[in-house]
């Protein structure tokens, strides 16, 4: 999966669920398969010849992997880290460095997003359904229901921060020291629908859902996702490589390097079970 840049293919069209945050990007088999779409639809890639030149020239040795050890390995369910470490750990081997760097501003983002934009991202959500929808939201799952109403009407787009665009810079010139920065995608096992039912059971394992990509979102970087492992449950398991704003073709050329060392989805954990039926 591909989290294109903020602001770098234009959402108009798409159902919103925060204009401040959303983006469009692409879902396929593989990272090559995300790769050869990419150039078709990028506004900003005119040259598909460049493109290809970039993606064959990139190589894993070298390769600077930044890796924090706060927020993004923290409270993961069991094997996610494990499998995500695993994997880079493969990467490693084969000549990239894992290099350790801290990222405070990471963990300060987090808390305002979790404080004041998830009451934001609600209330743009209602904001959109009240004046294009309204029909809808009499028949809304109650737990969509609740997160709306938790906004406490708060204006949409009232969530901006300008201490959230500084902590973007300072992580920024931290980032600088390495290629990409790596994480487990999602730290947790999908629940089963039981415990997420209700409110308070839902409202928690979002929080711990989203922990690690909204990281990219608050910070406007670019990110990719690639299924590498199967936690203790036997679900799969992403590593999450975010890049810097506006390095998206950068981010596929390294995200196709790091497959081809690692193997396709389909390769390294098989054929999901509903295929096979």
């Amino acid at each position: 999966g591909l989290k294109t840049t903020v602001g770098r293919w234009q959402t108009a069209g798409i159902v919103p669920l925060s204009p401040t945050y959303d983006t469009a990007g692409l879902l396929a088999r593989s990272v090559a398969d995300i790769a050869f779409a990419f150039p078709g639809i990028d506004p900003e890639c005119d040259d598909i010849e460049r493109f290809r030149q970039l993606l064959a020239s990139v190589e894993v040795a070298g390769l600077k992997l930044g890796i924090c050890d706060d927020l993004f390995w923290d409270d993961c369910s069991p094997g996610v880290a494990e499998g995500v470490k695993a994997a880079l750990d493969e990467v490693a081997a084969r000549g990239a460095k894992l290099v350790r760097i801290a990222l405070p501003e990471a963990a300060e983002a987090s808390e305002i997003y979790s404080k004041v934009g998830r009451g934001g991202v609600a209330a743009e959500c209602s904001a959109f359904l009240s004046s294009r929808l309204p029909e809808w939201l009499g028949s809304l799952d109650p737990v969509v229901t609740g997160r709306i109403s938790a906004s406490g009407g708060m204006p949409a787009g009232g969530f901006s921060n300008r201490r959230l665009a500084k902590l973007a810079a300072s992580a920024g010139r931290r980032l600088a020291a390495v290629d990409l920065l790596a994480a487990p995608t999602v730290p947790v096992t999908p629940p089963a629908v039981a415990e997420v039912a209700g409110m308070d059971g839902y409202r928690s394992m979002n929080t711990r859902a989203l922990k690690n990509s909204c990281v990219a979102n608050m910070f406007e970087m670019c990110a990719l996702t690639l299924p590498v492992a199967r936690d203790q449950a036997g679900m799969p398991v992403g590593l999450q490589l975010m890049a810097r704003h506006g390095a998206d073709e950068r981010l596929l050329a390294l995200g196709l390097a790091i497959e081809k060392v690692l193997g396709t989805a389909r390769e390294r954990l098989g054929t999901p079970p509903l295929c096979r039926l």
